[in-house]
């Protein structure tokens, strides 16, 4: 019978993720990772941070949760440790980025950061759309033809296919193959999900969709946006994402998906 280490590993390489692609997903580090797919539990913080990671694992790979922390449980009672939640932690959680600690000092300046960049980014954003909506109302605005040249033909103004007014309404659909995807609404990350073939979800946004999903699931992704079949990008727009293809769809860039 295979142990919940062998489980994991097992499912992580039918998925063909890599251990930096599932630490740079769930931000668990390597070397906890490793632990886990070696049923070696010692290297890990212990009591409550062990079953977090353990379903994070499980969820991101594929494996049910429930079933995992079964297996986690009847491993450690076989091993003779100590598992309850209560049980008295006696090493520092570390948070880690990449393989390397940091002090939860600079994480959380760090995070600042990153919500006043994004909270900037919305705003000028908005300020540019509205601008750009002004600008377009003022220069489709009808010119009167002169009455004696009758050759002069009226060129017709594009109308979007669709409009992003009301919010966005985005169909995500797996092909012929399980694609793990990571959803991020409104600037807010959800949960991982795994798409089965021919599964879809649907989500609902204010002002932005974004989603990572694998690389090497490319082409097995359907789309659509409001109701209109849209094309899913195959490459990534953050460079920092080796394994990961990331797009988003919001208001500014929304034509560029139906060309």
């Amino acid at each position: 019978m295979a142990t919940l280490g062998e489980k994991l590993r097992e499912a992580r390489e039918a998925h063909g993720y890599t251990l930096r692609e599932v630490a740079d997903n769930t931000r668990i580090s390597v070397r906890h990772l490793e632990a886990i797919e070696a049923d070696d539990y010692r290297p890990l913080p212990g009591g409550v941070f062990n079953k977090g990671f353990i379903k994070a694992f499980a969820r991101y790979v594929g494996v049910d949760e429930n079933e995992a922390l079964s297996d986690y449980m009847r491993q450690v009672n076989q091993q003779g440790s100590t598992a309850d939640d209560e049980a008295p932690i006696t090493r520092r959680h570390e948070v880690f980025v990449g393989d390397e600690p940091r002090r939860p000092f600079l994480t959380v300046v760090l995070a600042l950061i990153i919500l006043g960049l994004l909270t900037w980014g919305v705003y000028a954003g908005l300020q540019w759309y509205q601008n750009r909506g002004n600008q377009t109302a003022a220069a489709v605005s009808p010119t009167p033809t002169p009455g004696g040249n009758s050759n002069v033909a009226a060129t017709p103004t594009p109308t979007p296919a669709i409009s992003a007014t009301d919010g966005l309404k985005v169909q995500i659909k797996a092909d012929k193959q399980d694609v793990p995807i990571t959803p991020i609404i409104d600037g807010k990350p959800q949960a991982p999900i795994s798409l089965k073939p021919g599964e879809s979800r649907t989500f609902d946004a204010t002002q932005s969709f974004k989603l990572q999903y694998s690389k090497y699931r490319v082409g097995e992704l359907q789309m659509t946006i409001n109701g209109q079949p849209a094309k899913v990008p195959t490459t990534s727009s953050n460079p920092k994402l080796r394994n990961n293809i990331e797009f988003e769809v919001n208001a500014n860039n929304l034509a560029q998906y139906f060309q």
